[in-house]
């Protein structure tokens, strides 16, 4: 049975020393009286001057491992040891991650490795997490994802100019989670951008999926160039893109310009956006009840409701 010593001061005015045995486990003898009914162990207290067991001893409440952080460590402080390492030697404070055990804590300590490292040197941590040898495949997928959030979040222009080469387009086909996290970090920070990079792209998968996800992030970023990149796309899918984004943010920020924008759309290209001259009047209609008079008086695919 396995035994932990406690050993306390008992204080200062008492000036007498105490300790206890907390007691896990069963089956050693006598040592199961110390035992509440619950299977929780008792904390025995004794005063080594006398050598006597203290009255009213009480089953303490059971004990579970792993249920979190002491206050006050090191690490409460922001004085985590292998953090300072990494801080200054990333590779030696990858070694010593990757030399902690159990697994869970060895995984803990390699993502916040990484983290670090891929702010001062995102391309080196990329490099190390993709020949390490050491990681088992899901922990290597989730640092390669840490380190490549943190590399957009922290230096898009350089993320973005590895997302356009051949390593970070084939993200796509190997790691496709991984890649939609990246570029979604990327449209958070940099959205015209992604957006130029994208259509710079010969048509394919890449260049569609950072289309989808840099316009409704431009379209929330900037409204007014949203517009302005919207009258400018290539007809056909790209500006169908642009159509299907930019329909409700419209509505919400001027219903009477939504209207009028899903009304010229469909002059220029007669039939071609019926659909969305169609989705726009259904969702001023939803979000403007109180207004069907005023729209009816300048747009006649109100009259049924007038």
């Amino acid at each position: 049975m396995k035994r932990l010593l406690l050993c306390c001061l008992s204080g200062i005015l008492g000036g007498s020393v105490s300790y206890g045995l907390l007691h896990a486990g069963a089956g050693d003898g006598p040592q199961d009286q110390d035992r509440g009914a619950d299977g929780s162990a008792y904390l025995v207290v004794a005063d080594v001057g006398s050598g006597e067991r203290s009255a009213g001893t009480a089953p303490t409440a059971p004990i579970e491992a792993g249920a979190g952080e002491r206050r006050g460590t090191r690490r409460d402080l922001g004085l985590d040891p292998l953090e300072q390492l990494a801080a200054n030697d990333p590779r030696a404070a990858m070694s010593e991650a990757l030399a902690t055990g159990p697994y869970w804590l060895r995984r803990d300590a390699v993502e916040r490795v990484a983290t670090i490292w891929a702010r001062r040197a995102p391309v080196e941590a990329l490099a190390f997490v993709e020949a390490a040898r050491q990681l088992d495949p899901a922990t290597k997928a989730a640092v390669r994802q840490r380190v490549l959030i943190t590399w957009a979040s922290t230096a898009p222009t350089r993320a973005l100019d590895h997302l356009l080469s051949r390593d970070g387009q084939n993200l796509f086909f190997n790691y496709p989670d991984t890649a939609l996290a990246f570029v979604r970090v990327l449209s958070e920070r940099a959205p015209a951008e992604l957006l130029g990079a994208a259509d710079a792209l010969p048509p394919g998968l890449v260049r569609t999926q950072l289309r989808d996800t840099a316009i409704p992030a431009l379209v929330e970023y900037d409204l007014e160039l949203a517009l302005r990149e919207a009258s400018r796309a290539a007809p056909g899918r790209d500006q169908q893109q642009w159509v299907t984004h930019l329909q409700q943010p419209l509505v919400r920020a001027d219903p009477q310009r939504a209207l009028q924008w899903a009304r010229d759309l469909n002059a220029r290209a007669p039939g071609s956006f019926l659909d969305a001259l169609r989705n726009v009047t259904s969702l001023v209609k939803q979000t403007y009840p109180d207004r069907l008079a005023e729209f009816c008086a300048i747009d006649p695919d109100f009259s049924v409701d007038c």
